[in-house]
């Protein structure tokens, strides 16, 4: 508003001005008149174009008054639409999902039936399960070459037959340090189930290691495999020879309607008191019988191999072609 009424006082003090020009410039007669009509004309266009300027002026003063309101008051802006997210991708669930608490189970409630053996009163002692391979029994002798042996055998437990039964042995001197340990397989490659199964396990110079006593662990694997039908021991006779080795010579046959290759005789001996004290192998002297076929075999203990024996028992294993 001050601005306009400045700009009318500076308009009436150029009329007065320009006013006594006018009547200079013009000097005919009537050139008072003139004077004023050319001054009222040029004021009349200088009139239209200060209101197009004051009307130019009073929007830009808007402009700024709302802009100068604008930077003293914030706009409100608009909230953001919510969009909905996108599936994540499988990768992304399980990383963002945390890891499931577990709870412990409540332990079951304890019988109360009495307590018997000396079992704790209240609580029943869940079954013990059966290895599926033990060992029934070893024991420890040593050759002329300073080789130290553990014979023994090992019974599968399983209705399954079991290949690949092996045998750890862990070796102890007298202060109960161990010394050595070395390993083997049961001499029958299959053992049915059921059954038991020799193996010797030898230790190189055992004796120069002074081993007091040992310990064993057995292993295998369940076989789909089957050993050959129908091999028998015919003939079978049992001696021992001058030099005090313990052998056992007699005839397998091939009763099957499949040819059997890699046939050989196991001999597990035992002491008086059922020990196993000696396990060896012998194969027959051809590579393969055919049915109906025969072949002879000569398992023989070297070593003085007689010493304690007081019984033994032969298996025969082939394989069919």
């Amino acid at each position: 508003m001050y601005s306009r009424i400045n700009r009318w006082l500076i308009a009436a003090g150029e009329w007065v001005v320009l006013l006594p020009l006018w009547r200079k410039l013009i000097r005919p007669p009537g050139g008072r008149v003139a004077a004023v009509m050319a001054t009222g004309l040029v004021w009349l266009v200088i009139a239209v174009a200060v209101a197009g300027l004051v009307d130019g002026d009073d929007a830009n003063d808007s402009a700024s008054q709302a802009a100068a309101m604008g930077s003293a008051t914030p706009t409100r802006t608009a909230r953001p639409t919510r969009t909905q997210a996108a599936s994540p991708s499988p990768d992304a669930v399980a990383t963002a999902t945390p890891e499931p608490t577990t709870t412990p189970a409540a332990a079951p409630a304890a019988s109360a039936g009495p307590a018997s053996d000396g079992a704790t009163p209240g609580v029943v002692a869940p079954p013990a399960l059966a290895a599926p391979l033990v060992i029934v029994s070893s024991s420890l002798y040593a050759n002329s070459d300073s080789t130290i042996h553990v014979a023994g055998e090992v019974r599968n437990t399983t209705s399954d037959y079991m290949d690949y039964v092996e045998i750890t042995g862990t070796f102890f001197d007298a202060s109960g340090q161990v010394v050595a340990s070395e390993y083997t397989f049961t001499h029958v490659d299959l053992v049915a189930p059921g059954e038991t199964a020799g193996f010797d396990l030898g230790l190189a110079n055992g004796a120069g290691l002074g081993v007091s006593r040992y310990e064993l662990a057995v292993q295998g694997e369940v076989s789909a495999d089957r050993p050959a039908a129908g091999l028998v021991i015919q003939d079978e006779n049992a001696s021992v020879d001058g030099g005090g080795d313990y052998q056992v010579v007699g005839t397998v046959v091939n009763q099957s309607a499949a040819v059997a290759e890699f046939v050989k005789v196991i001999g597990t001996f035992y002491g008086a008191d059922g020990t196993v004290v000696r396990s060896d192998l012998a194969y027959t002297e051809l590579e393969v019988i055919p049915p109906g076929g025969s072949d002879t075999f000569d398992l023989s203990l070297p070593d003085g191999g007689s010493a304690g024996i007081a019984r033994y028992s032969l298996v025969v294993e082939g394989f069919p072609i």
